[in-house]
């Protein structure tokens, strides 16, 4: 089954995605600074809003039946790494529809920038593939083809 779902705005990139701030811990009694990489508050932001907007179109009967095809069509403020825009996005469907991003097989189809921030968008396009692995173990690889010794 297919379905479909917009989510406005400019998408965060990788790039962006995570800052280095100081926290303070105590070891062995002494106080030290450390850094802690913590998640950017827009990319949160933009994250909670695009999780409520994928719900809100997500079929109510949908259930991911094995592989999850998502298909990217990308409307740009400014022109941006493609596969960096599919983190934020991914962990976002992610927690939308409670599949594991594992088993998403993610496409960008299209890209077009110069828009508008009223305008930049990303459509996307999520499609259960039943017909390969269910959710679970991953199959095994098969087994490499045994050689044969001969002997004179």
């Amino acid at each position: 089954m297919k379905w479909n779902v917009i989510v406005y705005g400019q998408p965060p990139t990788t790039n962006k995605m995570y800052s280095a701030k100081m926290r303070s811990i105590w070891r062995d009694g002494i106080r030290m600074n450390v850094p802690q990489m913590v998640k950017n508050a827009k990319v949160e932001e933009y994250q909670r809003d695009a999780i409520l907007q994928i719900q809100a179109a997500r079929p109510s009967r949908w259930r991911a039946e094995g592989f999850v095809r998502l298909r990217f069509r990308l409307y740009l403020v400014k022109n941006i790494d493609a596969d960096n825009t599919l983190k934020a996005l991914g962990d976002a469907i992610q927690t939308a529809i409670g599949v594991n991003d594992s088993w998403f097989l993610p496409c960008v189809e299209s890209k077009e920038w110069g828009l508008s921030p009223r305008e930049a968008r990303v459509e996307i396009e999520v499609e259960d593939l039943p017909g390969l692995p269910s959710q679970g173990p991953a199959p095994s690889p098969p087994k490499p083809l045994s050689r044969r010794s001969t002997s004179s």
